[in-house]
């Protein structure tokens, strides 16, 4: 059971560093270019993101 909570907390970074990269996205005073850029990089990172925890909730179960 103890495997559990860091897996609790990997999530709410995840959703953490999403919801931060979304609000830097949305930013008013920001070139498209940039914009665009960012969310390419945000699309990568949530890749990873989502890639690490199957393969972690993979290795425990």
């Amino acid at each position: 059971m103890r495997s559990v909570s860091p897996y609790k907390i990997s999530m709410r970074r995840a959703k953490a560093l999403f919801l931060d990269g979304a609000e830097r996205i949305v930013g008013v005073n920001q070139n498209p270019t940039d914009v665009a850029g960012r969310t390419v990089i945000v699309l990568i990172v949530a890749n990873l993101f989502a890639a690490a925890l199957l393969y972690l909730v993979y290795l425990v179960f």
